[in-house]
């Protein structure tokens, strides 16, 4: 879908001559999520706004489906911009105008009629989860509320592309979980391409098919996920993942196991319940506890542990019941 060739960028500092990209060959494919990652400078956000020619190349080209966006004119590029949805790290709403008309803006820019704009609207924010916040304002919603809104925007259209530029850098931990299972949602029930760029591997290790790394305006490395997180070639990508816990990457605990592989994901307050032991209890399941990450943050419980539960459909599902009842976020891994 997305084919970059010999891209460069370069700004005028003075009399200084800054190269933030520095020849990029790069192939996104069709429906799929890819991840950018890299250290701050490191190139990502130029590169990601070339996608959409909100930045020009100096050199190089970049082509969606065939289309150089390089040869077009202001009116057929303004036309492939409706193909490209964009969400931000900082929201972008505008605070004058209600959740509807916020998320309705790119309709009424391009003159749809009000019939449809409202069908359109509605069910954007029936699937983002704030199908009752249409006339608020943005001050009246919580980081993680402000983000669905912005994705509902930049769905509205029914673009092909979706772009998110640091679109969870600003959440806290939970939030950014839910809005990461939005985004893989919505990649899988309507097949749009994410393209996303983050300075965090927890983020790609949980959303990403592919991912490339971004190093002083290059390229170092790039495959699949599980490839890159098992073994990592560049110094910059081993910087990247060395905090991470062993299981996040890689899945040779799971080797064997005949029961459903689930990350449970624990707050402040579901970590002080003993959840696996209430499952255990009420299921009657010989629950297997695979991996623990629980750290104390401010004397608070925060992280993740990965359990295997044996049984039938019905009774691994009635022990996720369990988990989700208390609080905790319940992740199906295998």
């Amino acid at each position: 879908m997305i084919k970059i060739r010999g891209l460069k960028k370069t700004f005028q500092s003075g009399t200084q001559t800054v190269g933030a990209l520095k020849g990029i060959d790069l192939e996104i494919q069709a429906g799929e999520i890819f991840g950018i990652i890299g250290l701050s400078g490191a190139g990502k956000s130029t590169l990601i706004r070339m996608l959409n020619r909100l930045e020009d190349p100096t050199v190089g080209d970049v082509s969606i489906d065939g289309v150089n966006l390089a040869n077009l004119s202001p009116k057929a590029l303004r036309e492939q911009r409706r193909q490209i949805g964009m969400i931000f790290q900082h929201f972008n709403l505008l605070s004058s105008k209600t959740i509807f008309r916020n998320v309705a803006y790119p309709l009424e820019i391009n003159k749809t009629p009000k019939a449809e704009i409202r069908e359109k609207v509605q069910k954007m924010l029936k699937l983002v989860d704030l199908a009752d916040k249409e006339q608020a304002y943005p001050s009246m919603l919580s980081g993680g509320q402000k983000q669905r809104a912005a994705i509902a925007r930049a769905l509205v259209a029914s673009p092909k592309l979706l772009l998110c530029d640091e679109a969870t850098s600003a959440l806290d931990p939970k939030t950014t979980l839910d809005i990461l299972e939005l985004l893989k949602e919505i990649n899988r029930n309507m097949g749009i391409t994410i393209v996303l760029i983050t300075h965090e591997m927890s983020v790609i290790q949980t959303i990403c098919d592919r991912v490339a790394v971004i190093d002083q305006g290059v390229i170092v490395e790039e495959g699949a996920v599980k490839e890159v997180f098992q073994h990592p070639k560049q110094n910059i990508t081993k910087e990247l993942i060395e905090h991470l816990p062993r299981h996040i990457y890689t899945d040779e605990i799971f080797s064997g196991l005949s029961g459903k592989v689930v990350r449970l994901h624990f707050d402040e307050k579901s970590s002080q319940k003993p959840v696996v032991a209430e499952a255990i209890i009420k299921t009657g399941l010989n629950i297997n506890i695979l991996s623990s990450e629980i750290d104390e943050i401010s004397m608070k419980g925060i992280g993740s542990m990965v359990i295997e539960i044996p049984g039938d459909e019905t009774s691994q599902q009635s022990a996720i019941e369990i988990f989700n009842a208390n609080g905790v976020k319940t992740e199906v891994i295998s």
